[in-house]
């Protein structure tokens, strides 16, 4: 009996909540301070950070949010995320497909800087409610 390769994408699609969905991936640059819109809002979906990287040019603190000047889902206004010139982070991909976090019913995915300069990448899940 043949084995059948199962590759990541096939597991993602599995625990993208039982819904077939695939993996997107969008990148995002600011060249301004401020909220980065990084994955425009769908209607009747959640954005689900499953994986990504960031980048700072000069020293810069992050949060991401809920939709532009929504509410904070990882860092926060008062405890942002540092990062020091060129420096950055790695969100490896989960294979479980559970993420690291997610925007609300509707809202677009945004990061916040407070400067300019910040680049990068997630790979996200589109989910229904």
């Amino acid at each position: 009996m043949a084995q059948t390769e199962v590759t990541l994408a096939d597991e993602l699609r599995v625990h993208g909540r039982g819904q077939g969905v695939l993996p997107k991936f969008a990148a995002f640059g600011g060249s301004s301070s401020g909220d980065i819109t990084v994955v425009g809002a769908v209607a009747g979906h959640r954005i689900r950070v499953i994986g990504g990287f960031w980048q700072a040019l000069s020293t810069c603190n992050i949060y991401w949010a809920s939709g532009a000047g929504g509410t904070a889902i990882a860092g926060s206004s008062g405890a942002r995320m540092a990062n020091a010139a060129n420096g950055g982070m790695v969100l490896p991909i989960d294979p479980t497909g559970k993420g690291y976090f997610e925007s609300s019913d509707g809202a677009a995915l945004v990061v916040n800087a407070n400067t300019s300069g910040l680049s990068g990448a997630v790979t996200y899940f589109e989910l229904q409610p």
